[in-house]
């Protein structure tokens, strides 16, 4: 039975209740003819967001920001407190966004439209409930794996042939290890690094066939109109990483695993610890956690994670807002509850461990996913609602000083444990503390003491390359700048000379790759590039949002 006549028996029998039982990550309509309803409904993270706008008693949605203002009666205004957050976060937390009038649903809801009274009214089926249990680090361990392979086993499909997104690391060869046939893998790199070196290994061993998908300079250049129409406000153009090679993996695969928020759920990521300054060498991050005892404590780690650069507007935005500004006026305590720009949790820990994936669109990444998604059907196993509630009674503790993505692809396939990871220069199979030892020693002995130089001044031995040189020496962002003047001293919110300054900083060793990276990514989206949206913004003021267009 297809999934939609499956959901549709479901309803038929259980009304939304059906909902609660939906593993996935889904977003679907129901329309109602007897009630004269349509009801939208996301999945427990709202893994695929929908956006709506709200005109003479008319709903207009959809999973794409960048369509909705092309509907002629909806604002192409800025929420300047917004439009800050995406410039400097890379994204925009909650339901909320940078376009006036347009908000995006609650993850987990139900949102019903009655078609003749015009009323919206919406609920939420789920919410997280971070509740960590006092049992033995290895229960969690033996749990997690028997979870996980059924997650596996699951997803593979005897008549499809599978792809994975394969790494150095541990998430993706923890899926090759639970998968236990052969797959087509694929490895992104800039040149045949220490980290391509290390999948080479793995694939050999896992008995995969590997294709290397090169990146070269010019990809970053071409692939930038193409991938900031994808965009929704949640991250750089770059990061839908798998745009160029799209022919080539979908000729080879039908589907594709990835190991994405495995960092988010299953290691440190985003559990505050402690650090310590070495002066020129840098920050050493230790595994001890630091207790959030309040939301300002909670407020002050975000904003002190985002950076310094990052607490001020970049000179080319004409706004008065700073980052502890508009976090403190859209993170506050309400009813008992913690309304995080539109998202209500019940507690501290709720909104700390959870506030990463609920909703998902608070991933300064989601691009990546979406990008993927273009391509063919997407396995994230790491979503699967029975990892998630596992992921919600693991204490602190273990996943800041244990690894259960280690421990468990060393149980489930030795020899590929066996294989050193990256950063570390350690097999996975070793201990936590013997890791991260070896992930120090090796960070200081590639920035100090390099064995190998890569072929150019931009690349690391990891599939990412060094953006701030990348961007002081090639002048494709100059160039791209330059190429929007015009639509630059068009837009009220923005300044052709602070423009120019944030570079010139940049080129003069300032890192002011987030802030350049994003302007580009907003300039090439086709909610700016609408010469419509340009003449009817030309009277808007930008010290308020409440004028009219």
């Amino acid at each position: 039975m297809a999934s939609v006549e499956f959901c549709a028996s479901l309803y038929e029998r259980l009304g939304w209740e059906f909902l609660t039982g939906l593993n996935g990550n889904f977003v679907g309509i129901v329309y109602d003819h007897v009630s004269e309803t349509a009801s939208i409904f996301l999945d427990r993270f709202g893994t695929h967001p929908v956006f709506y706008a709200r005109i003479d008693g008319i709903l207009v949605f959809s999973t794409q920001i960048q369509l909705l203002p092309s509907f002629s009666q909806i604002s192409r205004r800025f929420e300047h407190e917004y439009l800050f957050e995406y410039l400097t976060l890379r994204r925009v937390f909650g339901t909320k966004t940078p376009l006036r009038d347009i908000e995006k649903l609650p993850p987990a809801s139900v949102t019903t439209y009655d078609l003749s009274t015009h009323e919206i009214t919406s609920e939420v089926y789920w919410t997280p409930h971070y509740q960590p249990d006092d049992k033995p680090f290895e229960y969690f361990v033996e749990t997690f794996i028997d979870v996980f392979q059924d997650v596996i086993d699951e997803r593979l499909d005897s008549d499809r042939e599978p792809g994975l997104m394969l790494s150095g690391g541990s998430d993706s060869r923890l899926i090759l290890a639970a998968a236990n046939r052969q797959l087509t893998a694929f490895h992104l790199a800039g040149w045949h690094n220490r980290e391509a070196r290390i999948a080479e290994r793995v694939a050999e061993i896992g008995n995969t066939d590997l294709r290397i998908l090169h990146r070269t300079d010019t990809t970053y250049l071409e692939t930038l109109p193409k991938n900031a129409s994808l965009s929704n406000f949640d991250g750089y153009y770059f990061q839908g990483y798998l745009t160029p090679f799209a022919d080539e993996i979908t000729e080879s695969v039908d589907s594709l695993f990835t190991g994405l928020y495995a960092d988010t759920l299953f290691k440190s990521y985003p559990i505050p610890a402690r650090s310590q300054s070495l002066g020129s060498l840098g920050t050493l991050t230790l595994p001890i956690g630091v207790e959030m005892n309040s939301l300002a404590d909670i407020l002050e780690y975000w904003i002190s994670s985002a950076g310094t650069a990052l607490a001020s507007p970049p000179e080319y935005l004409t706004t008065s807002h700073d980052l502890h500004e508009i976090l403190s006026a859209n993170v506050v305590r309400d009813d008992g509850k913690i309304d995080h720009h539109g998202i209500r949790y019940d507690s501290l820990d709720d909104l700390l461990v959870c506030s990463t994936y609920y909703p998902l669109s608070n991933d300064s990444e989601l691009i990546n996913l979406r990008s993927l998604r273009q391509l063919c059907p997407s396995h994230v196993p790491f979503l699967d609602n029975r990892l998630v509630d596992l992921h919600l009674r693991i204490p602190k503790k273990y996943r800041l000083r244990r690894d259960l993505i280690n421990r468990a692809v060393q149980r489930l396939a030795p020899e590929l444990a066996a294989i050193p990871h990256p950063s570390s220069d350690v097999p996975i199979a070793r201990s936590y503390p013997v890791q991260y030892l070896g992930r120090q020693v090796a960070s200081f002995r590639r920035k100090h003491l390099p064995r190998h130089q890569p072929p150019k001044y931009h690349l690391n031995q990891d599939s990412w390359r060094d953006h701030a040189r990348f961007v002081r020496h090639e002048d494709f962002v100059i160039d791209a700048i330059r190429k929007h003047e015009p639509t630059i001293r068009a837009l009220p919110f923005l300044d052709w000379e602070g423009v120019k300054t944030v570079y010139r900083k940049h080129q003069n060793g300032e890192n002011r790759t987030a802030e350049l990276y994003t302007l580009l990514t907003l300039l090439e989206m086709p909610i700016i590039k609408q010469a419509t949206m340009v003449s009817q913004m030309h009277s808007f003021s930008p010290s308020t949002t409440e004028e009219s267009a």
